[in-house]
């Protein structure tokens, strides 16, 4: 994932726009057109708004570098999706806690499994959702710990990331 931090001073993080309408809000959620799937009862007009700036979302989390330029459109387009009546959230990511996001309030979600470079948690559906927070993700370190010690016998290398929604 390419992210460090030194005395809870970020260095790098990442950062995604997501839809908020599913329980799992972890690291492996992005803004996908299933999203939009009540756009097809809207005009044509607003299809077009809509995929716009789908678009450009796409072009800020995964074409353009991650900084604190790009993080403020991101936050700009948000709060635009929301003048649309499309609530959506941006969720930064880090190995380790933070304070806050290029100087923005953030809230924390919970702690997310990354397990041989994959997510489990998002795809969840066993006896372990009954331990998870209402994000579907790990509600402190000790919880997080516990789940990897159960799945020592499918995965490898285990990371753990702190997953917080920024405040708009």
């Amino acid at each position: 994932m390419g992210l460090s931090a030194e005395s809870f001073t970020v260095i790098a993080m990442l950062y995604n726009i997501v839809g908020n309408d599913t329980r799992y809000q972890g690291v492996d959620r992005f803004l996908d057109l299933i999203d939009f799937n009540w756009l097809n009862r809207t005009s044509r007009k607003r299809l077009d708004i809509f995929l716009d700036l789908w678009l450009k979302a796409i072009e800020l989390t995964g074409d353009l570098p991650q900084n604190n330029v790009n993080f403020e459109k991101l936050c700009e387009l948000c709060q635009t999706f929301h003048r649309y009546a499309f609530y959506c959230d941006i969720l930064v990511y880090d190995y380790v806690p933070i304070i806050s996001a290029y100087g923005r309030e953030i809230f924390f979600l919970g702690i997310d499994i990354e397990a041989d470079k994959e997510y489990p948690l998002s795809n969840e559906k066993g006896e372990l959702r009954r331990i998870l927070n209402s994000f579907g993700l790990c509600p402190d370190i000790e919880t997080a710990k516990c789940i990897t010690v159960k799945w020592r016998s499918e995965y490898k290398e285990f990371d753990y990331v702190y997953v917080y929604k920024v405040v708009l």
